[in-house]
């Protein structure tokens, strides 16, 4: 896997939809053993346990609950849009 700075939106999505099916395979372990940036494998964690809660409260028809998980899903996904904008800066940074 590359590096964190040189990941695209693409990959990180892509990421966070096996680590929400818990299909993670050795080419992920780089990433999420610690050799990735802290910050973007904490909120892909956050939105893997906030996307599995979603589920649960639907399955149960918690209508308050699922309010409560889509809107912290909302939110991660713009704290999620903010690491790999601060990322790219930082890949922007290194290549000048």
């Amino acid at each position: 896997m590359l590096p964190s700075a040189q990941l695209s939106k693409t990959q990180v999505d892509r990421l966070g939809n096996r680590l929400r099916k818990g299909d993670i395979s050795e080419a992920d372990l780089p990433l999420l053993d610690g050799s990735g940036d802290e910050e973007l494998v904490s909120v892909l964690a956050m939105m893997s346990d906030a996307s599995m809660d979603v589920e649960i409260a639907i399955k149960t028809k918690d209508i308050n609950r699922m309010i409560i998980e889509v809107q912290r899903c909302s939110d991660l996904f713009v704290r999620l849009r903010a690491v790999i904008r601060r990322l790219r800066g930082q890949e922007d940074d290194i290549s000048n």
